[in-house]
């Protein structure tokens, strides 16, 4: 048996034996976490319907409002791809790099490339429920309003699935290139990322707030709509993975057939390279990168959570003190973990 498929066969087997202790939590959370998810997924399939009806119902010209429609699908899964990209890279950096499984898997009969695969697939996994809650609603809702065939909600999952891929293996190679070259600057590139990310999403959101001014017209008129369309026109690009997907939903929902297996064999080679030079990376560097990872230590503790905490309980004074405690308990276990945290942010 190959080594991915040991690990996973270990891994279904602790999921199968989590699943089991369900019945020893409360009941009242479980219903209160489920509740809560499905009102947000709700929430979001119906928000996203009505803005597609309320689209047809405004907009008269059948070009212009698919070339609205065209140019939200892309800009949502564009938004998807940064997340995904930004939420594998930060779980696969402290699966692989912080967690105590990762240093029993190097020490035991497995290869790089196999312990790689096998936290990749598990980041992956971990990471992807941001696309059940944000990325379904809105594909559905809008097969939804076209009225799309049986096999639209057939053939989706897969493309999605290979979709998904390219920017976790993007943010997976990332991590790997950093912990192998800027190991020691990791905080400062970091850093860069997250302030390049924001100017230009300041620069963006200067550009199109500019728009009425360059085209001397109102807002929300045709000519202001095409404004916006030209400055976030890279979205669009032939070459990005966000435009083949949008392709393959719009193609799908329609029910035409001409370019569905281009646009997925797009996915599946691009998924396929980027997967690949990660794996290589792994097998070249990544035991020298996980040594030079522990030697530099867990960095200096972060006490602005006890802080915080302070903060809260005394917001909260009217709560009865065990209750403080327990909110002060979440706090600070929240803030000791950047993964969580720039989870958070993230969203």
């Amino acid at each position: 048996m190959n080594e991915l498929g040991l690990l996973g066969r270990l891994k279904l087997r602790l999921l199968v034996n989590q699943f089991r202790t369900f019945r020893e939590h409360s009941k009242f959370k479980i219903a209160v976490v489920t509740f809560f998810g499905l009102f947000f997924w709700f929430g979001l399939f119906f928000l996203f319907h009505g803005g597609f009806r309320f689209i047809k119902a405004h907009v008269d010209d059948q070009l212009f409002r698919s070339l609205i429609q065209n140019y939200l699908l892309a800009l949502y899964f564009f938004s998807l791809f940064l997340m995904l990209a930004f939420s594998t890279g930060l779980i696969v950096h402290a699966s692989l790099f912080r967690a105590r499984e990762t240093e029993f898997l190097l020490v035991a009969p497995l290869s790089e490339s196999g312990v790689f695969a096998y936290k990749f697939v598990e980041s992956l996994s971990f990471s992807s429920w941001v696309v059940l809650l944000l990325g379904t609603p809105v594909v559905l809702a809008y097969g939804r309003y076209v009225d799309a065939p049986w096999t639209f909600y057939v053939v989706l999952p897969p493309l999605f699935l290979l979709f998904l891929t390219i920017p976790a293996a993007l943010g997976t190679l990332v991590v790997l290139l950093v912990a192998t070259f800027l190991l020691q600057h990791r905080k400062k590139v970091v850093v860069l990322l997250l302030v390049g990310l924001v100017a230009g999403m300041v620069y963006l959101g200067l550009e199109v707030a500019g728009v009425s001014r360059e085209r001397d017209t109102g807002v929300f008129t045709n000519i202001w709509v095409l404004g916006v369309f030209d400055k976030i026109r890279f979205v669009q690009h032939p070459l990005s993975p966000t435009y083949w997907m949008k392709e393959l939903v719009v193609r799908l929902a329609s029910g035409r057939t001409d370019g569905v297996l281009f646009y997925s064999g797009l996915l599946l080679a691009n998924a396929l390279f980027v997967y690949s030079l990660g794996e290589r990376v792994a097998a070249w560097r990544f035991r020298h990168a996980y040594s030079l990872a522990a030697s530099l230590g867990g960095g200096k503790p972060i006490a602005r959570g006890f802080r915080l905490a302070a903060v809260l309980r005394t917001a909260f004074f009217f709560l009865p003190a065990r209750t403080r405690l327990y909110l002060e308990k979440d706090i600070k276990s929240f803030v000791r973990d950047p993964v969580q945290c720039a989870q958070f942010l993230i969203l």
